[in-house]
């Protein structure tokens, strides 16, 4: 191998080192974007599963105090009836 040909190889050699480096630093970019992008839908979801559970919770303390009060008209109406049935 002669000089100038010493001299290409190591110029092709750097030229590919740079692009190298620089899709990595590319690489790393679109990795970063791409978490940022995992955490804000991550934290959109947390909101709604949060919003849903509040939801869950009043739904579930109106069906608490539906049955309750079912509950006291039912023996309400069954007294009236042995009552009735009993004079």
């Amino acid at each position: 191998m002669n000089e100038d040909e010493l001299m290409k190889f190591c110029g092709r050699v750097l030229a590919t080192l740079e692009s190298l480096d620089k899709n990595d630093d590319e690489l790393s970019e679109r990795i970063n974007r791409l978490i940022d992008n995992n955490r804000s839908n991550f934290n959109n979801l947390y909101s709604r599963l949060e919003e849903v559970e509040k939801k869950l919770s009043n739904l579930e303390l109106k069906y608490s105090i539906m049955w309750w009060m079912f509950t006291v008209l039912f023996g309400a109406l069954l007294s009236v009836i042995i009552y009735f049935k009993l004079v």
